[in-house]
């Protein structure tokens, strides 16, 4: 009479007979890391729309990483010295080590708009 009185002792149960108990839940394996779909809006400095450029990354890519895989994406003509990445209007200054997460915040979604703009070579860089 267990179940009676688990029935009885649940308000949200009505009189009628008792659902079943759910069955265990298997255990589930670790998730592997959740992906980032970035759309990469690119303009020049003088706010001239380039490109938008679709990229997927790992939710735990830090900065460094997320801009070698735009030099990467764009065959190397947008090395990361030359990246100004921006979210929700707000510069991304952050050091290259810190994930991009930490400084955007999980999103709702799984996408994400950045803006990228192309920085002018600088004399001395390479």
């Amino acid at each position: 009479a267990t179940t009676a009185a688990a029935a009885r002792a649940d308000p949200s149960s009505s009189d009628a007979s008792p659902a079943p108990p759910a069955p265990p839940e298997p255990p589930t394996p670790p998730e592997p890391p959740r992906e980032l779909r970035l759309d990469v809006e690119v303009y020049k400095q003088d706010k001239t729309f380039v490109a938008k450029a679709p990229l997927s990354v790992r939710l735990d890519v830090t900065l460094g990483a997320l801009k070698e895989a735009i030099a990467l994406n764009t065959k190397g003509a947008l090395p990361p010295h030359r990246q100004r990445l921006e979210y929700k209007e707000r510069p991304i200054d952050a050091p290259d080590e810190v994930m991009l997460t930490g400084v955007i915040g999980v999103p709702e979604g799984d996408h994400v708009v950045l803006k990228l703009t192309i920085m002018d070579e600088r004399p001395g860089e390479t």
